[in-house]
């Protein structure tokens, strides 16, 4: 019979507690289930773990043998292309494990690869190019004014300023063109720098020596895993890094 159908009459024997003692043990013990229930590793990983068919959440029922899934969609009908039996969870929080352990492993290289690489960018050499290219447009429009004052003070002839003027605009026009190419060719490489500052890489990391999957470290990492069968995982990631997308691809 379910509880909401059940009949009660109170206060028909003498009660072992008082009410009052019995409500706050009852509210206790509900408070330690869901807590414990919140931290465990299975509750984390149910929340995360999705069917990479449909997508749609996955059933998790414990056994004697531990707590297997299985897709909700492929539960409810017969003709389905999600995985249509209960699978072992153990075995997808190693593979979860492994797959952070990598993520930690090309962290690393990236991080090593970026260091070495920023050695190589000598973008002080390129502000130095920069600023003499500034200071050469500075010269030449000083020029061109001296040029003009010369030519009304009656110095040079009109002709002579004119092409003098041209002759000054063609060499800004070319150290402009280099100051553009330089400050596009330093932001570049200031952002390429900066890699090393990446949150992702970071935080990944501080995982490289982890030999245990925790309810943190799935929480903290972690947006979605997408279950195809128990061969084939996918895990989306909540930290994403294109150079650290790029290590992986290669490797």
């Amino acid at each position: 019979i379910p509880k909401e159908q059940w009949i009660r009459v109170p206060n028909t024997h003498e009660a072992i507690v008082s009410q009052d003692e019995f409500d706050k043990v009852q509210l206790t013990v509900k408070h330690s289930r869901n807590c414990g229930r919140r931290n465990d590793l299975e509750f984390v990983l149910k929340r995360k773990i999705k069917c990479g068919c449909c997508g749609r959440a996955m059933d998790i029922n414990e056994r004697k043998d531990g707590w297997v899934i299985r897709c909700t969609y492929a539960s409810q009908r017969y003709t389905t292309e999600c995985y249509p039996v209960f699978s072992s969870l153990s075995p997808i929080a190693e593979m979860v494990l492994k797959l952070v352990k990598w993520q930690a492993l090309l962290a690393d290289e990236a991080m090593r690869h970026i260091k070495e690489f920023n050695k190589t960018l000598d973008i002080p050499k390129l502000k130095r190019q920069l600023n003499a290219y500034t200071i050469k447009i500075e010269k030449a429009n000083y020029k061109k004014m001296a040029d003009y004052e010369r030519h009304i003070e009656g110095d040079i002839s009109k002709e002579e300023f004119v092409a003098m003027k041209a002759q000054c605009d063609e060499q800004v026009k070319i150290y402009k063109a280099s100051v553009l190419s330089l400050q596009k060719e330093i932001e570049e490489k200031e952002q390429i720098k900066e890699r090393k500052n990446s949150l992702a890489l970071k935080i990944f990391r501080r995982y490289s020596d982890i030999n245990e999957l925790t309810p943190a470290i799935v929480e903290e990492l972690i947006k979605v895993i997408y279950f195809h069968d128990p061969e084939h995982i996918e895990v989306i990631w909540n930290y994403a890094d294109d150079y650290l997308q790029e290590i992986a691809r290669n490797n």
